[in-house]
């Protein structure tokens, strides 16, 4: 059944034979079953995308589908993210419905923050369980396992992962080395096909981007297969470096035109007598194969720059802060989700301290605060209540910044200067942050 079929068996508030789609063919790339899904889960969002998919979805999948290493640049809310697993959630369905899956890893998502790995794995309980349930009804039998590891994974949940393996694993860059060394899990982990590293820009850029490095090509080695790798970001440049960084570098063919085959040879050979023996040149190293999906203009964001006065320096601290907290006081009133962010822990803390003490209204149940200081349990109870949208406003400095999805911020406030262009854009992006 076509696209257009699915979507006049749906409740869809347009009429399907007029609407404008440019992507039917990778909608067909999908499997009957995963594609009832989506067009009942996003089928709504047609007339606006142009199609069944978000820009980097059309883009993203058709290449995933064909086991492609891709960086997929777009602005946070695009469905980036979406866009890796879709592809190979449909190809785990399609291969357990024809011979079954082993008891093994094949789907490696890593995430800078255990915070995004608990959402991104709370959100593929939707589609698996969705599928599943369309798989189910035509009489298969299917299971696609899912489940996170990081530093908060009790040893009971370990130890069962041995038993019954998920298939797709959430994991950090820290957990991912760890398991690595593992002599009992590591064999899970031969039969790895994707690896999804989310939020690449933030671990690019540090130590722990060079320690996921190391762990990628010591999985490239112990595979089965060369692991198809996708990255996801909505700020990073350049994108060949962040591409190069994600795929790795593998020995130059020696016919593929890129190094003379004798090249290295003679710079290795140069300067030896006839007694001493050369010494084999290393291989001269190039970067994989990638591709590039760049939609990072795909979504318009609405900014303003908004000061207490015109004169910060010669007018009084307490009439700038006062005039600061009514207008954010009128700017939480005005929407329903607020999301503030500030530059550091005790700063988040103090903005939700004072609007509680100078307006009424504020309290535990309709307010909070994020950070990485928080035990985990009050961490994970703000979340929730974000991603519901059952508080006014929350205060965070950086800890909510990266992809977690909470669709109902409608607004968000950065208080000061950020750290960088990137980090604002990270923040502002938490806003609309719907398909």
């Amino acid at each position: 059944m076509g696209g257009r079929d699915l979507l006049a068996e749906s409740d869809v508030p347009f009429d399907p034979a007029t609407v404008d789609i440019d992507d039917a063919d990778v909608l067909d790339l999908l499997e009957p079953p995963v594609r009832d899904w989506w067009v009942d889960e996003f089928g709504a969002f047609v007339p606006e995308n142009g199609g069944f998919f978000t820009p980097p979805q059309k883009e993203a999948i058709p290449l995933i589908h064909e086991g492609e290493n891709a960086l997929v640049a777009a602005p946070t809310g695009s469905g980036k993210t979406q866009s890796a697993f879709c592809a190979i959630i449909n190809e785990l369905f399609r291969r357990d419905r024809a011979e079954g899956l082993d008891n093994s890893v094949y789907c490696l998502y890593v995430s800078p923050l255990k915070s995004l790995a608990n959402d991104i794995h709370r959100n593929l309980e939707v589609p698996l369980d969705g599928i599943t349930e369309r798989i189910e009804e035509r009489g298969g039998d299917v299971e696609i396992r899912h489940a996170i590891r990081h530093g908060d994974t009790s040893d009971a949940d370990r130890q069962a992962m041995l038993e019954e393996t998920p298939h797709i694993l959430n994991t950090t860059p820290e957990t991912l080395a760890i398991l690595l060394n593992s002599p009992k899990f590591s064999e899970k982990l031969r039969t790895v096909e994707y690896v999804v590293v989310d939020e690449i820009h933030s671990l690019a850029e540090n130590k722990r981007g060079t320690h996921l490095s190391v762990s990628l090509e010591r999985l490239e080695a112990m595979a089965d297969r060369s692991p198809t790798r996708v990255g996801c970001s909505a700020t990073v440049e350049p994108l060949d470096a962040m591409a190069e960084f994600l795929v790795g570098c593998e020995p130059a063919s020696p016919d593929g035109g890129d190094v003379p085959a004798s090249a290295g040879q003679e710079d290795a050979t140069a300067g030896t007598t006839a007694d001493a023996p050369a010494m084999d040149a290393p291989p001269t190293m190039v970067p994989r194969d990638y591709e590039i999906v760049d939609a990072r203009f795909a979504r318009e964001f609405d900014m303003e720059l908004v000061c207490p006065t015109d004169d910060l320096v010669n007018t009084p601290a307490e009439v700038v802060n006062d005039r600061f907290y009514r207008q954010l006081h009128d700017l939480v009133g005005d929407h329903t989700n607020t999301l503030v962010f500030t530059n550091t822990r005790s700063g988040a803390e103090r903005v939700l301290h004072n609007l509680r003490e100078r307006f009424d209204g504020y309290d535990e149940d309709n307010s909070g605060c994020h950070h990485g200081s928080l035990s985990k349990e009050k961490r994970q109870e703000i979340e929730r209540q974000l991603k519901a949208g059952e508080v006014d406003v929350v205060t965070t400095s950086t800890s909510l910044e990266l992809g977690i999805d909470m669709p109902h911020i409608d607004l968000v406030v950065q208080v000061g200067s950020p750290k960088s262009v990137a980090a604002l854009l990270q923040r502002v992006g938490r806003a609309g942050h719907q398909l």
